[in-house]
């Protein structure tokens, strides 16, 4: 059976306000951006979800009711960092009550932990409040409709269940590719002046990736003017990230790391200003810039 998905967007803009609805069902979904807070407009009754991420980049969720859309969106404005988006569920014939939104509270709540997919950061476990059986079958309804609403209009399931075999197997096949893709990368190299480093263009792009090991020229040879250059910055800035770590009066890289533009990496490498479309060659000899003529 086909179930029709309307999407309007609110603003005329793709990464703005939406409402969705869902052909033959009281439910409809407002979705709010954060930099959008100050425009929406609700004083319905609703149950919602707040999504971000933390510091260490962890997804969160946080689920909430309330009785009045805007009102508490806008305290979640001021009083919280972490989230970038809200997802509010209204009735479209306004048939949700307090009882109802906390029911669905406290069933989104368990259904997200169970899945186990993103954490919630709700300071306290919503309590299911006490329904009619008839009722509560209604409600059970609704939910079925929120998680077809996230999944369909946005491609979003907290509610699914990690399978960890598929997971482990995709993640592993994910790690094949990337192998396989590395394996066929022609890779690049500067051994003069005492460095040793090799790396390789990045995509089809003019980016450059200097793999973890490769090392610079000697510190005491660097070149005069190298202090003057953006590179001498960057490396400061890759010494506090503990990219690049000083070993025996020589600078190496401690992780892989992706460089702008081949000069940026040879700057580096040599502690001096370079054209690193010359610099770069690979085990025939032949430069980076004579490969880009073909």
């Amino acid at each position: 059976m086909s179930i029709a998905l309307q999407i309007l967007l609110n603003d005329g803009e793709i990464d703005g306000k939406k409402t969705v609805y869902v052909s033959n069902r009281d439910i409809r979904c407002e979705y709010v951006p954060r930099k959008k807070v100050s425009s929406f407009s609700s004083d319905e009754v609703a149950v919602y979800l707040l999504i971000g991420t933390d510091d260490e980049q962890r997804e969160l969720i946080y689920v909430g009711e309330t009785e009045g859309a805007s009102t508490r969106l806008w305290d979640h404005h001021k009083q919280k960092r972490f989230w970038d988006c809200a997802f509010f569920f209204v009735s479209n014939t306004q048939h949700l009550n307090k009882a109802d939104v906390k029911f669905l509270e406290s069933k989104i709540y368990q259904t997200i932990k169970e899945a186990g997919r993103y954490q919630l950061i709700n300071a306290s476990i919503p309590k299911e409040s006490h329904v009619h059986a008839i009722r509560k079958t209604e409600l059970l309804d609704i939910l079925k409709t929120i998680e077809f609403i996230l999944g369909g209009a946005f491609n979003f399931f907290p509610f699914k269940k990690i399978d960890i075999e598929e997971a482990v197997s995709r993640t592993q096949a994910q790690i094949n590719e990337l192998k396989q893709q590395l394996d066929e990368l022609e890779l690049f190299y500067i051994t003069q002046k005492q460095a040793s480093a090799k790396g390789y263009l990045l995509g089809e792009g003019k980016k450059f990736v200097i793999l973890k090991g490769s090392k610079t020229a000697p510190i005491e040879k660097a070149a005069n003017t190298f202090k003057s250059l953006s590179a001498a910055n960057y490396l400061k800035k890759l010494q506090k990230q503990g990219i690049i770590e000083q070993i025996n009066g020589q600078y190496e890289f401690k992780e892989t790391h992706v460089f702008n533009s081949p000069s940026g990496a040879s700057d580096l490498i040599y502690l001096g200003a370079t054209n690193g479309w010359k610099e770069w060659k690979n085990e025939a000899g032949e430069c980076l810039e004579k490969l880009r003529e073909y």
